[in-house]
């Protein structure tokens, strides 16, 4: 049981570093990402929505300060919960 814990735990950990990595990156030069947005926006037709530009970058930006957000509280719960699991390694009996 402790070993699906602790490979659960790896692979959350790096997906949070996948998201954390660049929502970083964006956040600090949203400019390229703002243009691509612009670009998606003239193809799909979302302005036929009522959906202004600066409505998409705001909800586009407010998205991704969330996700990075979530991502950080995760990757602190977990490094707790491994250092927990180490710490109270006795508790865990295994199964075989």
């Amino acid at each position: 049981m402790k070993e699906w814990l602790l490979v659960n735990a790896l692979v959350s950990f790096v997906f949070s570093l996948i998201i954390i990595i660049p929502g970083i990156t964006l956040l600090s030069d949203p400019d390229p990402f703002f243009k691509s947005l612009d670009s998606l926006m003239k193809q799909s037709g979302a302005s036929s929505i009522g959906l202004s530009n600066e409505q998409a970058r705001r909800i586009a930006i407010g998205e991704l300060w969330f996700l990075v957000i979530f991502c950080v509280v995760l990757s602190i719960h977990i490094i707790w919960t491994y250092k927990l699991v180490k710490k109270k390694n006795d508790h865990f009996v295994d199964e075989a």
